[in-house]
């Protein structure tokens, strides 16, 4: 399952279906007009038999009805996936049921438990630590709409819980490989949209990050590309594994840069030296990373040791600096519109089609 996914059935729903919905409900009477109950049901039916389907339970269902659904008309009702909570096994739903002429007969939400949604972002509390992990390693922590809000939630959670310290670790290889060439090619009839959600979920990330109240640390191993850099840059203390490579990847494909790259970089290593490692799509080692300014350690083995010490030197001393909410928001709203646009070309196109081999 992931968000977007959809299912629908047509249905008319006939006289002899209302004598008997009369007839076991003892309510309502027999007309021209559908009961209200028998449209929800198509809903019933879409969510435990097809999305999510078997083994679904469901929780809540909120329903507005815009107008009266007529006996033999063919009815279409619809559900699509809004949002994936998968710590809690929670999945919300948009429903619409439409008649033949293509009129809204009612709209509203489902709220389903689902047990086998996979976590994308998973939590664990160690001493007075959060830790906040990617857990996608299989696609090395690569970047979609799913990850980024599991990942929004769990900032959110950490912030209401009052965490003295927090950690963004990343499970696999890989820390992550920013955005999912694969999410955008299978988005690709849709990419300006897709690309506008995916990137406007990683700058709230990114946002929530620098602006969390507690000190945040970054325990990162592997590579390191495109986007994923603003979630190292927004924290406060990065802690690399000697092994780390960190590149832009977006001369390669053809995209615009975005997860801070020109909005948060050069105010770290300056202008000239962003544009450099950019054009140059050079792969820039941790010992690289540290000299400037990316990184503030290198370990030899798990990063999450060191930033648990790191943590723990700091916990409950609140985030060493504030951060200028306003212009790092326009600095990165600037790097959407310029990915966004730059995506749909054929350039880019060919690009993700070309990394893919398609």
């Amino acid at each position: 399952m992931k968000l977007g996914d959809s299912a629908e059935v047509s249905r008319a729903i006939s006289v002899r279906d209302v004598h008997e919905y009369v007839a076991l409900t003892q309510h309502g009477n027999v007309g021209d007009r559908v009961p209200e109950p028998l449209v929800g049901a198509l809903f019933s039916y879409l969510l435990g038999v097809q999305l999510p389907g078997q083994g679904t339970n469901y929780l809540k269902q909120e329903t507005r009805f815009h107008k009266v659904a007529q006996v033999d008309e063919a009815l279409t009702a619809r559900v699509e996936i809004t949002r994936i909570r998968a710590d809690k096994h929670l999945v919300d739903l948009s429903t619409t049921c439409t008649n033949e002429a293509g009129e809204l007969i009612a709209d509203g939400r489902a709220l389903v438990s689902v047990r086998d949604t996979e976590q994308l972002v998973t939590q664990e509390v160690i001493g007075s630590n959060t830790v906040i992990r990617l857990n996608r390693p299989a696609r090395h922590n690569a970047l979609v709409p799913e990850l980024l809000v599991e990942l929004l939630d769990a900032f959110d959670d950490a912030r209401s819980q009052r965490a003295r310290t927090v950690i963004l670790a990343a499970a696999g290889r890989s820390f992550s490989t920013g955005g999912d060439l694969l999410g955008f090619w299978q988005h690709r009839d849709n990419i300006a949209e897709y690309a506008q959600h995916l990137v406007g979920l990683l700058n709230q990330v990114i946002i929530s990050i620098a602006t969390h109240r507690s000190p945040v640390a970054c325990a990162v191993q592997g590579q390191v590309t495109g986007g994923s850099l603003g979630l190292l840059l927004a924290t406060d203390h990065v802690i690399m594994q000697h092994d780390v490579q960190i590149t832009p990847w977006y001369e390669e494909v053809g995209f615009s840069p975005d997860g801070g790259w020109t909005a948060m970089l050069p105010k770290v290593i300056g202008r000239q030296r962003s544009l450099d490692w950019l054009s140059r799509n050079e792969s820039l080692a941790a010992e690289t990373c540290l000299e400037m300014g990316v990184a503030h350690e290198i370990v030899a083995t798990d990063p999450l040791t060191a930033s648990l010490a790191w943590s723990d030197r700091v916990a409950g001393k609140g985030s060493p600096l504030n951060t200028d909410t306003a212009a790092l928001s326009q600095g990165l709203e600037a790097e959407r519109v310029a990915f966004v646009k730059q995506i749909q070309t054929p350039e880019a196109i060919d690009g993700i089609a070309r990394f893919l081999g398609k």
